[in-house]
């Protein structure tokens, strides 16, 4: 994070503070005239001065008495002039600056050019207020006792902006390292849920180990949902609008807030029936409804209670008047009530600010309300806020009403039969798990397969005689990638049907794609989604888009 200097600060900062010490050198400057009456004339002046520049001003004894103060530091600080008069510089300064304060106090009668320091004072109601300090003696023209004179600028939003700068530094590492490690988690998970799906198939329906092994299957699903979470927290995944019951969505969610909110919160549910349908992202809603509940839970530290309700409203004219945003008509309204400590009218007025938290610097970023409140408006919707000190916090999200049929959902894989062929097929993955998981797949479903780790082992191998009927191949690899090596054989063959893996990002994924004309299929996969890719690209049939693993 780049240093903010001096040069970079508002102009108008460094005007006044260059004001304020042009008013010292006027009122210590010699002047013609009657001795009395000009230095009357001047103290005039630099007392106007240094009562009204915007910017903090103290006359110290060199003992650290407090002498003289502006108005502008007493309202920063929150004392009156009288308060500040009657303490010690050492009174007002933060604990952890207390002994290089008490070092310069000592060294003062030495100092041959000012002071300049960063250094945090306490304000009245204990809140620590950092500010920059430019203190230089002074002996008056009176031959009177030497005193500092003291420049104090607050420094509140600059640390603000410097905070806000680490916290876009700590996101953006988070995305960087997002993109780059979720290929090979995408890698691990499907390598996870493949195998314990294959177990899964293996065993007799009246087996008790099959639901263990199906537990196995739904944490990899549950893990792969996560690495979607993430990439779309971190802008490098699209959403997936769907239309979905808001209902089977809460409910899907369940069990991951009841182990957030821990043994002492409870979670009643309260969810009307019936309701029509909602179009978000399904990863997204997740996301709102846990960074809710994790707020919750911060704000009821001795337990509570967390109701969550659904509901269906019709918007009018009246509600829009004192909602603004909101749309007319009916919207499906998901409201999350927690009986915790409230929020005062201040903090409630910023709460979705982005990086405004009231949390400890190792407790929450101040971004998690924001991220909500973007997910809720990008799905058309609105959200409102209701709280009290002391009597909990109520949040109601706003989703458009849609009055159509979702779509049933997807078959339980165990069950389902896989599509199968009796084709040649070459997979190419430089993964060792996921190439054997994918040739086994397939040589369940009847192909024959031949599995290399590298394009240039497949470059190899399509001079065999028998030549491919499909070619199957990551996307990232050392070497070659897997693009340059669909090119390169379909100049070779033209009409080779190509499939390519990927666990990289949708966006990358969805330009690549557009670019090599090539089907992909996402990671992390499950048997049926990898047997229906394949034999839709050997029947020459279009993949569905997005095509997402069926069942993540």
């Amino acid at each position: 994070m780049g240093d903010l200097t001096a040069s970079s600060r508002p102009a108008g900062v460094r005007a006044r503070a260059q004001m304020a010490i042009a008013a010292v050198r006027r009122w210590l400057a010699p002047r013609g005239g009657s001795g009395s009456a000009a230095n009357g004339v001047s103290e005039v002046r630099y007392g106007a001065a240094f009562e009204q520049v915007a910017i903090g001003l103290a006359e110290v004894a060199l003992d650290g008495r407090m002498l003289r103060v502006n108005r502008y530091l007493c309202e920063r600080l929150g004392y009156t002039a009288d308060e500040l008069r009657s303490r010690n510089v050492l009174d007002l300064t933060h604990p952890d600056d207390l002994e290089e304060t008490r070092s310069y106090l000592r060294e003062a009668p030495t100092w041959e050019k000012a002071y300049r320091r960063e250094k945090r004072y306490l304000r009245k109601d204990g809140t620590c207020l950092w500010t920059q300090l430019t203190a230089c003696v002074v002996q008056p023209p009176d031959a009177g006792p030497k005193f500092f004179i003291a420049v104090i600028e607050d420094l509140s939003e600059r640390k603000r902006l410097e905070a806000q700068l680490l916290h876009a530094q700590k996101l953006e590492a988070v995305g960087q390292l997002a993109g780059g490690v979720a290929h090979d988690f995408s890698n691990l998970i499907g390598a996870i849920m493949g195998y314990a799906q294959l177990v899964e198939r293996s065993l007799a329906i009246e087996d008790p180990r099959r639901a263990d092994v199906a537990e196995i299957r739904r944490a990899g699903q549950r893990a792969a949902s996560l690495i979607h979470q993430l990439l779309t927290f971190a802008r490098r995944q699209e959403t997936q609008p769907q239309l979905a019951d808001p209902n089977l969505l809460l409910r899907n969610v369940e069990r991951l807030v009841t182990r957030v909110l821990g043994s002492d919160v409870r979670l009643d549910w309260n969810l009307a029936a019936g309701l029509p349908a909602i179009r978000v992202d399904a990863g997204q809603f997740e996301q709102v409804i846990l960074n809710l509940a994790i707020n919750a839970r911060d704000a009821m530290p001795e337990g509570g209670t967390l109701t969550v309700e659904t509901s269906v409203v019709d918007v009018d004219r009246g509600h829009i008047s004192r909602h603004q945003g909101a749309r007319l008509g009916p919207h499906v309204v998901v409201t999350v009530s927690d009986t915790g400590t409230g929020m005062a009218p201040d903090v409630l007025a910023r709460v979705f600010e982005p990086f405004f938290t009231t949390k400890g610097p190792d407790k929450g970023t101040g971004l998690g309300l924001a991220i909500c409140y973007g997910i809720v408006k990008q799905a058309g919707g609105n959200v409102w806020v209701y709280s009290e000190p002391g009597r909990g916090t109520t949040f109601r999200l706003y989703f458009p009403a849609i009055r159509e049929p979702v779509g049933d959902a997807p078959p339980v894989e165990a069950d389902e039969e896989l599509p199968r062929g009796d084709e040649t097929i070459l997979v190419v993955e430089d993964d060792p798990q996921m190439r054997e998981l994918a040739a086994r797949v397939l040589v369940d479903c009847g192909y024959a397969v031949r599995a290399v780790s590298s394009a240039e082992a497949a470059l190899r191998d399509w001079e065999t005689p028998r030549r491919p009927d499909l070619l199957l191949t990551d996307l990232v690899m050392p070497g070659m990638n897997g693009f340059r090596l669909a090119r390169d054989l379909r100049a070779r063959c033209p009409e080779l049907p190509v499939l390519c893996m990927t666990g990289q990002s949708d966006r990358v994924a969805r330009r690549r794609r557009e670019e090599g004309l090539f089907p992909l299929l996402p990671k992390p996969f499950t048997a049926l989604a990898l047997a229906r890719a394949v034999r839709a690209c050997l029947d020459r049939q279009a993949l569905p888009d997005p095509l997402i693993g069926d069942g993540l």
